[in-house]
């Protein structure tokens, strides 16, 4: 099946007229969420942004500590890797992204807190996106923003009992990463 590519896409563009483009992008929008996810976040002012960015910490949230939480509810990983994947897609500033990737492991930290346990295989996918944040945010020099976030997130590990394992994880990619 051929596929069209960037370029011949550019040149079909370049032919619409401006009004003709803009139904073709509100038509995009109105028919992939992401794609009008995007163009809030690209677009949009910063209460916009905002409200995005909230609904994507709030499934996290939601994620560890349901209104309806039965006795055998578990934070899954896997779903944590969608909601910060979908995030991905339609991130336009880094530190949007850094702020969503951050919530993953303060979450994390308090469900343990909480529940007191969980399966060691949770550990590595949140010491990941804690890293992949602490990457963000020393590559566009946003320590200012996250410094008091990261060290109460480092300080609430550090005080989880039988956890120093994961403390240590979280401690040692921030070193690591320039946190």
């Amino acid at each position: 099946m051929p596929t069209l590519s960037t370029r011949q896409l550019a040149q079909r563009l370049e032919r619409l007229e401006k009004e003709e483009l803009v139904q073709e992008i509100l038509k995009i929008c109105s028919r992939f969420r992401e794609a009008k996810q995007y163009c809030q976040m690209e677009f949009g002012d910063a209460p916009h942004q905002e409200a995005l960015l909230a609904a994507f910490k709030e499934k996290i949230v939601k994620h560890f500590f349901p209104e309806r939480r039965s006795r055998r509810h578990r934070a899954r990983t896997s779903r944590l890797k969608k909601i910060t994947g979908d995030f991905k897609k339609i991130a336009v500033f880094p530190h949007h992204l850094a702020d969503v990737l951050l919530c993953w492991p303060e979450q994390a930290v308090l469900y343990l807190e909480q529940r007191g346990y969980v399966k060691d295989t949770f550990f590595p996918p949140t010491v990941t996106a804690f890293e992949e944040a602490c990457r963000l945010i020393a590559d566009n020099d946003l320590h200012d923003y996250f410094h008091a976030r990261i060290e109460a997130l480092l300080q609430t590990a550090g005080a989880l009992r039988g956890r120093q394992d994961f403390a240590a994880a979280l401690a040692g990619a921030a070193t690591r990463n320039g946190c």
